[in-house]
């Protein structure tokens, strides 16, 4: 066994991997290695951590990184990996990543004052909603060139981020927002639907808005496939981003990125997929 440092993300507790987890303790404990075994979900599960050799701060530290994501966070987790093994390593403690936010390329936890100042007077707005999950796996190529390209034409992005539209902090987020600033268009990359068939008045965060609501489409196939596909998209995209935002009655238009072919990091020693994104134009 040539690792120092063992991290173990488990869901589901004990009862779902405790033969190996008994076996890595044992061998970590055997070879003098260190081990960190945190729950795979933000609950917390004490005799799940029990199994760890380190401090019980150390393995909530490890545990608050992965729960709130995000690059900042992994590097820092890779910073105090390096620091429990001994190495000369500046750390800063986990930060928090709200359920709901602003976002702009290269800030962290921007203000709408400071997205403002990258914004062309009393030009339109266009409101950009995408999962949360883009920003803490730092996978926002997509996002980043629908903002350059919507400043490209004098257009005033403002990135939010949601976990859900339908998660209420989310949802009064964004009306806070809708509410102060006067929307011209929402492009909107969530999948799903906020309404229902039986219950399909104007319900969601877009409610405010007087304005048309575009779904744009984050492939989950790579852009080969879609070429090649007679029905362009899957049957899974087709569902998820076509037929349950159309109950919400957001006009479809195109796939704005693709899942990238997997490239193996032999560091990792697993296969790192991103989104690219593809022929981004837009004229208000």
């Amino acid at each position: 066994m040539r690792s120092k440092l063992v991290i173990i993300r488990v869901i589901g507790g004990v009862s779902y991997w405790a033969y190996g987890l008994e076996q890595i303790r044992n061998k970590v404990i055997q070879v003098g290695a260190k081990l960190a075994v945190v729950p795979g979900d933000d609950k917390s599960d004490t005799q799940l951590m029990s199994y760890s050799t380190i401090s019980k701060d150390a393995v909530e530290r490890i545990w608050a990184y992965f729960i709130n994501g995000g690059v900042d966070n992994a590097l820092n987790l890779i910073k105090y990996a390096g620091y429990l093994l001994g190495q000369e390593a500046s750390w800063k403690e986990p930060a928090p990543l709200l359920k709901a936010g602003l976002y702009w390329p290269l800030l962290q936890y921007p203000r709408l004052e400071e997205l403002k100042k990258y914004w062309v007077g009393d030009n339109k707005i266009a409101l950009i909603t995408f999962y949360r999950a883009l920003v803490t796996s730092g996978n926002l190529k997509p996002i980043d060139a629908l903002i350059k390209r919507l400043l490209e034409q004098g257009i005033n992005p403002l990135p939010v981020y949601v976990s859900s539209l339908k998660d209420q902090h989310s949802d009064e987020f964004i009306k806070e927002l809708t509410l102060k600033l006067d929307i011209s268009v929402v492009l909107n990359t969530t999948a799903f639907a906020v309404s229902s068939t039986e219950s399909p008045a104007k319900t969601g965060p877009f409610r405010n808005t007087d304005c048309p609501v575009f779904q744009l489409i984050l492939s989950s196939s790579e852009k080969d496939t879609w070429l090649a596909s007679p029905t362009g998209l899957s049957p899974r995209d087709i569902a998820m981003n076509v037929a349950l935002p159309e109950v919400d009655g957001r006009l479809i238009s195109r796939a704005v990125s693709f899942k990238s072919s997997a490239e193996y990091d032999r560091k990792t020693q697993c296969s790192i997929v991103t989104y690219e994104p593809v022929q981004i134009e837009f004229h208000l």
